[in-house]
């Protein structure tokens, strides 16, 4: 497993976030999502300015020894038209 997160504005506690996920990847074990964070302003627009910018990485692995295992193929499938491959 794999977080990284650029933050490239400051956000205050009472700002209301709009988070955008993307499947940037299927490997043959792995999946990585891609985030985009922007600000919501109290008439709902969002902003065209990036917050933040976030991927993470998920290993499918076995449950009794976390050892990975190929993704599987139902997730696979749902998530393919989603991914930018």
């Amino acid at each position: 497993m794999h977080l990284e997160c650029d933050f490239h504005r400051a956000a205050q506690l009472d700002d209301l976030l709009e988070v955008s996920v993307y499947v940037g990847k299927i490997g043959r074990t792995s999946l990585r999502f891609n985030f985009e964070v922007r600000r919501k302003d109290k008439d709902g627009v969002i902003e065209q300015h990036l917050m933040a910018t976030a991927h993470f990485v998920l290993v499918s692995t076995r449950r009794d020894n976390l050892q990975p295992i190929p993704v599987p193929e139902e997730l696979r499938r749902e998530l393919a038209p989603y991914s930018g491959e």
